[in-house]
């Protein structure tokens, strides 16, 4: 999530064209500065922030971004370290792309949400970036809730 300035421009292009697609954010569960802002009604600072993934390591949400956050998002998850990892090493045996940790968290987060019973969703997409000028975004088919080798990426 970082600042949030990434997923309040993705948010507010996805609502305006389709406001039944549910958009979720996902925190490193030691940098969740939007859940906090959400759960506190306000910005709020963090005391501390974790630096595994440090690209998203923020104390504090944006101003703006959280303005427009607030009225768009559907919900904001967190992931452990272990979850990242995962991530990462899923994105490379999949796309032979190697992302950064708070790059694959978007990922880490989606694998989080296929783990849930009652998950309806039939595709997924999952927005993964980093320090390096390249965004993958991986098109998740839900098939018997299997999701080994499902990553597929559309655009690099």
């Amino acid at each position: 999530m970082g600042g949030g300035g990434l997923i309040a421009g993705v948010a507010a292009y996805v609502k305006y064209l389709r406001p039944d697609i549910k958009v979720i954010g996902v925190e490193a569960e030691d940098s969740a500065c939007l859940k906090a802002a959400l759960e506190a009604g306000e910005r709020v600072v963090l005391d501390q922030v974790g630096v595994f993934a440090e690209g998203v390591a923020v104390a504090q949400i944006g101003e703006v971004p959280f303005s427009l956050i607030q009225g768009l998002i559907d919900e904001v998850i967190t992931v452990n370290t272990d979850e990242m990892c995962a991530a990462v090493k899923d994105i490379f045996e999949d796309t032979r792309a190697v992302a950064e940790t708070s790059g694959a968290l978007s990922l880490a987060g989606l694998k989080n949400i296929f783990s849930r019973p009652a998950l309806k969703a039939r595709r997924c997409c999952a927005l993964i970036r980093g320090q390096i000028p390249t965004l993958i975004a991986c098109s998740i088919s839900l098939s018997a809730r299997s999701w080994a080798n499902s990553v597929r990426p559309f655009w690099r």
